[in-house]
């Protein structure tokens, strides 16, 4: 089964090269504009992976990563989390992100990176 990515990411531009990056690398994509369409998505559609930006409207990543790591229904899915800002790493990760992503980022390592928590996800199953 190919593997669902959710990407929630409030600048169209970057959330369009993001989309047809990872479909073209094979996978499903479903996008969300913001924090609680990235929530409603997440519950909904239940995705593989999540890739969301911390800096975005009605609901910021930090919150959208608490939230979905309180919810037994999300605890264990695997999230990433990307900005500008590399000083907001530590914030994403004490949150519960699993990664982070500095933009602007190399398509292939984001690529890679995406793969590798794919696989470890599969790994414990």
């Amino acid at each position: 089964m190919t593997p669902t990515i959710l990407v929630a990411e409030d600048n169209d531009l970057v959330r369009h090269l993001l989309d047809q990056l990872l479909r073209s690398a094979g996978y499903q994509v479903l996008l969300a504009a913001d924090g609680e369409e990235l929530l409603r998505l997440a519950l909904a559609a239940r995705p593989d992976l999540v890739l969301t930006d911390l800096e975005m409207p009605l609901l910021d990543g930090i919150d959208a990563i608490r939230r979905l790591r309180a919810d037994a229904r999300t605890t264990a899915l695997p999230l990433l989390a990307m900005s500008a800002r590399d000083d907001n790493a530590g914030l994403a990760l004490d949150a519960g992100a699993d990664d982070f992503v500095v933009k602007p980022f190399a398509i292939t390592w984001l690529l890679n990176l995406v793969a590798e928590h794919l696989r470890r996800v599969h790994t414990r199953q």
